[in-house]
């Protein structure tokens, strides 16, 4: 069983703001409405206060379903040290 661990936008923000400082790239990610999949957004870095679409399923159908919630997860990429502040191998 998968864990899924979105909190509310307001939450995010400070951290999302933090993972970039420190040279992350930050996808927002939801549980899709309509379908019920998990979509990462296609732009990093920003939050779309409008709404995100899904418009296109995994398995290749179209979707269209629209988010307009306000509780997120995240997928965060990034290189090197850039979130432990140099410290690796800490948790």
């Amino acid at each position: 069983m998968t864990r899924i661990l979105d909190r509310p936008i307001a939450e995010l923000l400070p951290e999302i703001d933090g993972f970039i400082a420190r040279g992350a790239t930050v996808y927002i990610k939801w549980t899709c409405p309509k379908c019920g999949e998990r979509v990462i957004a296609d732009e990093p870095n920003v939050y779309n206060a409008l709404g995100y679409r899904h418009t296109e399923r995994q398995d290749g159908t179209p979707c269209d379903g629209l988010y307009l919630g306000t509780v997120f997860g995240l997928a965060v990429i990034a290189s090197g040290a850039s979130l432990d502040g140099g410290q690796r191998g800490h948790s």
